[in-house]
């Protein structure tokens, strides 16, 4: 999905959420007319209205990673015997890695290496590493599968957060984000609510979220949000 696909994604699944939380209707105020505008209106029964800005967690690294991995597939080479997977982190750079990846790969299997574990007891060429690979495995070629490799990101883990961790990443979240308070400030409305979409990439902090974890204390928010949501 392109990052503007998301962002009208992100801006819809807050239009469902406030909109059933406060009983309020909820509109688009954002026509891309200005750089500056906040995304969504609230407009209360009794006639207040309130302004939504919306931002995610999305990791835009990792998406782009994610995008290019899709666009390059399957890789066949005649210069391998084997059918490789190899993980990659974000920041990799794709192109410099799938120039060179045919060579290092070869030299894998001359050697009778089949798998390169992320740890660092295995024999890694120091190259494969510094071009972002995290891990590789082969197995036979098939004749849909001829030798050669693709690419994946590698997925990612992490602990359940507790609730004043949740509360902690998101105000270092808000706080970073300085253009959601401008662009709330400049909305001359009394009532200003930050929007935040949690995604897999805060996997933690999702994963407590969607098991009802909770913080004991309200959040610090920046100069200019009144509302966290």
């Amino acid at each position: 999905m392109t990052q503007r696909g998301t962002k009208e994604g992100d801006e819809l699944l807050a239009r469902i959420v406030l909109r059933s939380a406060l009983c309020a209707r909820v509109t688009q105020h954002d026509d891309g007319s200005d750089p500056s505008m906040y995304d969504l209106d609230i407009e209360y029964p009794d006639g207040r209205r309130a302004a939504v800005e919306v931002v995610s967690t999305r990791d835009r690294e990792a998406l782009s990673l994610t995008a290019t991995i899709v666009r390059t597939g399957y890789t066949a080479h005649s210069g391998l015997t084997r059918t490789w997977t190899v993980l990659v982190d974000p920041g990799t750079r794709v192109t410099d890695l799938t120039k060179e990846l045919p060579g290092l790969l070869a030299g894998l299997e001359r050697q009778g290496i089949a798998r390169l574990r992320r740890t660092g007891l295995d024999p890694w060429p120091p190259r494969l590493r510094e071009l972002g690979a995290v891990s590789c495995w082969s197995t036979d070629p098939t004749e849909r599968w001829p030798g050669g490799f693709r690419l994946n990101a590698f997925p990612s883990a992490a602990w359940n957060s507790t609730g004043e961790e949740v509360m902690h990443a998101t105000e270092q979240f808000l706080s970073a984000a300085s253009d959601v308070a401008a662009k709330l400030l400049a909305s001359g409305l009394p009532e200003r609510h930050a929007a935040i979409v949690v995604t897999v990439d805060w996997l933690g902090v999702l994963s407590s979220i969607l098991d009802g974890v909770l913080p004991e204390s309200p959040p610090t928010l920046p100069h200019g949000v009144d509302c966290l949501c």
